[in-house]
């Protein structure tokens, strides 16, 4: 994403790093607007690193009353990038985005594809790893997680369907219901979630999908 420079006072079309090098960022907003807009809804944020990495994860939704600040303050470098995602919400949507911040700071973005009856795994948006492969050793701190269907994750309404963080047994360490933003007026926005998660290597990240 760049800048626009319709109806302000800057140059069209520079990237974020560009724009506010040497700047620090504390308050960050996605908005997701379109013809439909109540059948759009916000999907992720984030701001990678001129290496490649994520360098933060941002909030949004279709609205907002108040600007959320960042969870930790972003010092901004040229070759910085601003990227976002958004879905048109429909019954057929099946992709998930978990997007979160660890407590050495660093921060990542894993997606996964739901399939009726199916356990599907997340994978690093970057990289393709495991999330017991990103984030082992760190603790998940802040994060968020949406899934834009409009009859939600249950869409069938018959049973227990989330994105469930589970060890390398099995076990249940934590488990998130993914938000949808898709829809009008305030209260849109897409919350952080601060039950810490405990990661390790073989832990997985994983989305259960109903029709």
């Amino acid at each position: 994403m760049t800048t626009g420079g319709a109806d302000v006072n800057q140059v069209s079309g520079v990237s974020f790093g560009q724009a506010l090098a040497g700047e620090t960022v504390t308050h960050m907003y996605f908005t997701v607007c379109a013809p439909t807009s109540t059948a759009t809804g916000f999907d992720v944020g984030f701001v990678t690193s001129p290496q490649g990495n994520v360098a933060t994860v941002v909030q949004g939704g279709t609205q907002f009353s108040a600007m959320p600040a960042l969870y930790k303050p972003l010092p901004v470098q040229t070759g910085m990038l601003l990227k976002g995602q958004s879905t048109t919400a429909a019954t057929t949507v099946t992709e998930a985005t978990f997007a979160t911040y660890y407590n050495d700071g660093s921060c990542a973005v894993y997606q996964a594809t739901g399939s009726d009856g199916t356990k599907a795994n997340f994978a690093d948006v970057i990289s393709g790893a495991t999330w017991g492969q990103t984030g082992s050793g760190k603790i998940a701190v802040a994060y968020y997680c949406t899934l834009n269907n409009t009859n939600t994750i249950n869409e069938d309404g018959n049973g227990n369907n989330f994105v469930y963080a589970l060890d390398a047994q099995g076990q249940l360490k934590g488990l998130v219901s993914p938000a949808s933003s898709a829809g009008s007026g305030i209260g849109t926005t897409v919350d952080y979630i601060s039950v810490p998660i405990m990661v390790h290597q073989n832990d997985n990240l994983s989305l259960t999908y109903a029709t």
